[in-house]
């Protein structure tokens, strides 16, 4: 299973986690960079199976403020449980 890495002690902006989701999925040009967009593209671009570990998520929710933070992680819970070969992990 590929595992991609969002590391909140790396990461200080939800446009920094929107990036790196970009790059390592292969988003195209034109991904918006927000929640909408994000749910879009890993519809139509993720291979499965795929794994996000989140570490440092509290850091995260420091750096982007606990309601973008949780909002992320929940459309990655979401698209979680409608996915059975995708998988959001985060560790405090």
């Amino acid at each position: 299973m590929r595992e991609i890495l969002l590391d909140g002690s790396k990461l200080d902006s939800a446009e920094a986690i929107h990036n790196l989701l970009a790059k390592e999925l292969a988003f195209p040009d034109y991904y918006g960079r927000n929640l909408d967009a994000l749910w879009d593209c890993l519809e139509d671009c993720w291979n499965p199976p795929l794994a996000i570990r989140w570490v440092h998520y509290a850091e995260s929710r420091s750096k982007l403020g606990s309601q973008n933070a949780e909002a992320l992680l929940q459309l990655l819970l979401d698209f979680q449980n409608e996915h059975k070969d995708f998988s959001i992990i985060s560790e405090e």
